[in-house]
């Protein structure tokens, strides 16, 4: 069925198509032969002005010798816009790549501060790869190594910071020690005065443990024997010495304690070679667990009956409470009591291989070097603060003690060895 059809077969759409005025459909007149003749409408049958610019009439289409048109002909036509082909466009360009455009800076400045204080180590990597054994089995808060800051480290020998006064000097030492034995001819009482100044040297050879320096001065008072026994000795004597002493990290598996001693040591009428005696200690470390180390080494005590002395045990803490150093020459177990204020008072039982040697004269004129050696047993009390006392630095000690197995020997008159009676000790200290 064509819809647009105005006769034919089909069914007619004319009824339902408005009519123009002479009588013609709208849709013949749209679709009929355009030369056919038409009846001309009115012109501006409202009388209504056409729009500025557009003539008296609107623009009647199709364009006049075209198509007929049911309004007429306008007085005034407007030809039709004629488009041009629209220009074909060549293939865009191609851009590079954008360039790149600097990062925004930080509206904040730069810090002033290097980002370390600490220069690179001048040493290459090592050419062995990294061992796959840990430094250490026990957890540690310093460093795993001797040397922390290489061998040489990157401060000076003389650093003022670690060279400070206030760091530098520990204090002065005191300590007295009391022998009686009784009033016999073959007794011997002793009164010892020692005094020293202690300094430490801090970051010694640029590890973390300080080189402890203390020039040192003791006075001994002698009374006895009685010169009836063959032996004798001058009533008093001294000896002035320099201490150092060095240990390394007590928290790494194995370390090393140092100690020297070098000095005069006489009566105040006698200085010879023999005056002049050098001391000293050697222990090695090993740490076997947190709570227990041992020890072994020797002590040098350049004495005329002992020159060397082993020296060993195992040093064990199972709690922060208590301490057993169970070391020859010098065992001590100590626990502690309470707190005084801010000192931690703890008391302890000890034992050490006592004595020393000097050079005397003698009563008929002769030079001699002697011995005094003698075995103590100990007990008493010691405070300190909280944080030392507990790895054996105390500030200061009372304590009360035998004496036993005591000998006087002479280096160049054997004959004249003597062996006092036994005796009781009364011994107190500040920084010792």
């Amino acid at each position: 069925m064509d819809p647009y059809a105005t006769s034919g077969s089909g069914a007619s759409l004319g009824s339902a198509i408005p009519m123009s005025p002479g009588g013609t459909s709208l849709f013949g007149i749209l679709f009929s032969n355009p030369n056919a003749p038409v009846a001309p409408l009115p012109t501006n049958p409202f009388n209504v002005g056409a729009p500025v610019g557009y003539g008296s009439a609107p623009p009647s289409y199709p364009p006049s010798g075209g198509y007929g048109s049911v309004y007429g002909a306008p007085t005034t036509s407007v030809p039709p816009p004629v488009y041009n082909t629209p220009p074909v466009y060549s293939t865009p360009p191609v851009y590079s790549t954008p360039p790149g455009y600097p990062s925004p800076t930080s509206p904040y400045p730069t810090s002033p501060y290097p980002t370390s204080p600490y220069p690179t180590s001048p040493y290459p990597t090592s050419p062995y790869p990294t061992s796959p054994y840990p430094t250490s089995p026990y957890p540690q808060s310093t460093p795993s190594s001797l040397y922390p800051g290489g061998m040489f480290g990157n401060t000076s020998l003389w650093d003022t910071a670690t060279m400070s006064a206030y760091r530098l000097l520990q204090g002065p030492r005191f300590r007295y020690t009391y022998i009686d034995s009784g009033d016999s001819p073959n007794d011997l009482n002793i009164n010892d005065f020692d005094t020293s100044i202690v300094f430490a040297w801090q970051d010694f050879l640029w590890c973390t443990e300080p080189l402890m320096i203390a020039p040192s001065f003791s006075l001994h008072l002698w009374d006895g024997p009685d010169g009836i026994t063959g032996a004798d000795l001058p009533p008093n004597a001294y000896s002035a010495f320099l201490d150092l002493g060095w240990q390394s990290d007590p928290n790494q598996i194995f370390g090393v304690e140092l100690g020297t001693r070098i000095g005069a040591f006489t009566d105040f009428n006698t200085y010879n070679s023999e005056s002049w005696r050098l001391m000293g200690k050697a222990l090695l470390n090993f740490r076997l667990t947190p709570a227990s180390t041992l020890k072994a080494g020797v002590y040098y005590l350049d004495r005329n009956k002992v020159k060397l002395l082993p020296a060993g045990g195992l040093l064990y803490q199972p709690n922060p409470y208590s301490r057993c150093d169970i070391f020859f020459p010098q065992p001590k177990f100590s626990k502690y009591c309470r707190t005084v204020g801010t000192q931690d008072v703890w008391w302890y039982v000890a034992g050490e291989y006592g004595g020393g040697s000097w050079t005397v004269t003698r009563t008929d004129g002769d030079e001699d070097s002697v011995d005094i050696n003698d075995l103590r047993v100990m007990m008493g009390f010691e405070w300190g603060q909280h944080e030392y006392i507990r790895t054996g630095r105390r500030n200061s000690f009372v304590e009360l003690g035998y004496v036993w197995d005591r000998e006087i020997e002479y280096r160049y008159s054997p004959q004249d060895n003597i062996y006092p009676s036994d005796g009781i000790m009364l011994r107190l200290g500040i920084g010792y």
